[in-house]
């Protein structure tokens, strides 16, 4: 799913996750983490990093409205694992800052903690949070294991799973 143009590696999007979506500026965080300290600094006359919410999905191009305008556009996909694609109501941040791509669709991500439980539905819930199921979530669910699950912030009732630790 990511693009042979510039790969942004799982790592260097989840690292910087919980912390940027809490200040409500992932993009500009991932954005400059990406591109290393020689990344333009954001100018009054250019948008260098908008959060939205998917309203349309074309295999690696998203369309994307943001939250804080009626501001649409289309992006390319980058640095989603490549078993994860957004749906339409998934949360990404739009950037042009990364190499290759003239607008790039960044995962939106926060972290969840606790012991996975398989739902009726087969949903997985984590620490409150309702979440598509996973191998990982589900093999930790059966042994009774705390895990820490890095997911796709969403408008949707379930969210994917980026990555889990534990």
């Amino acid at each position: 799913m990511v693009s042979s143009a510039r790969r942004v590696s799982r790592r260097q999007v989840l690292e910087l996750g919980a912390g940027a979506v809490v200040v409500g500026v992932l993009g500009v965080e991932v954005a400059q983490h990406v591109m290393g300290a020689g990344a333009p600094a954001p100018t009054s006359d250019s948008t260098h990093a908008a959060s939205g919410r998917v309203l349309r999905v074309d295999g690696d191009v998203v369309e994307v409205q943001t939250f804080l305008s009626s501001w649409r556009r289309s992006a390319t996909i980058a640095g989603f694992p490549e078993s994860v694609s957004p749906r339409v109501g998934d949360h990404v941040t739009l950037t042009d800052l990364v190499d290759g791509h003239e607008m790039a669709a960044l995962p939106v991500c926060r972290w969840v903690a606790g012991v996975p439980k398989l739902l009726a539905d087969q949903t997985i819930s984590v620490g409150g949070q309702r979440l598509v199921a996973s191998p990982a979530l589900v093999e930790a669910g059966q042994r009774k294991t705390a895990v820490t699950a890095c997911i796709l912030d969403s408008s949707l009732g379930t969210c994917q799973v980026l990555a889990v630790r534990g």
